[in-house]
């Protein structure tokens, strides 16, 4: 199964705020494009805690769709920031504090922490794990592209190298070609 990496969720976007539906029919209508496909694909929202929460229908909706078994949220941060510019202890009560969100919210233990803005580094990595949490940076991330490409040119050789994979969006990113992957036929 590939996982949809989904960061930003759900920060509120400049471009989508002025459209009909706003972000949270945005983010319904990715996940929408993502569970066509529930045998290929699981949509992994990373949570942006303080920024989700003006968006309560948005909670709601992510709390059904796990239950459902069709996404899996994770950390991304209590806030949008660079993680790698904060002091430990704010690092952890943050960590500490999306946790709880989490939990409470989606009834998911988080297991992995997406930082914002790539923020990866050995200390930030030891927080991380010291809250049983695995640091996702975007160092060896995938870009749908390269998914796409693969399974245009040679689409037995993609399906053993991508089948258990992790793509990267942003569910705010505009134009088809950047997530027609998600209607393609693998």
């Amino acid at each position: 199964m590939i996982r949809v990496r989904d960061d930003d969720v759900l920060t509120p976007s400049k471009e989508f705020i002025k459209k009909p539906g706003g972000p949270a029919g945005r983010f319904r209508g990715i996940h929408k494009l993502i569970i066509q496909n529930t045998e290929k694909f699981i949509h992994v929202p990373t949570i942006v805690v303080d920024d989700i929460q003006a968006f309560p229908e948005v909670v709601e909706y992510i709390r059904d769709e796990t239950e459902a078994g069709r996404m899996l949220p994770e950390i991304h941060g209590l806030e949008h920031i660079d993680y790698g510019a904060r002091d430990d202890e704010t690092v952890t009560d943050h960590l500490k504090q999306c946790k709880e969100f989490l939990h409470h919210e989606f009834g998911v233990y988080a297991t992995k922490w997406y930082t914002p803005w790539g923020a990866d580094s050995p200390v930030l990595r030891e927080l991380a794990s010291e809250l049983d949490l695995e640091l996702v940076g975007v160092k060896d991330r995938i870009e749908p592209s390269e998914v796409v490409n693969a399974f245009k040119h040679n689409p037995t050789k993609a399906r053993e190298k991508y089948s258990d994979c992790e793509i990267m969006i942003h569910w705010w990113e505009g134009g088809a070609n950047k997530l027609d992957f998600l209607t393609k036929e693998f």
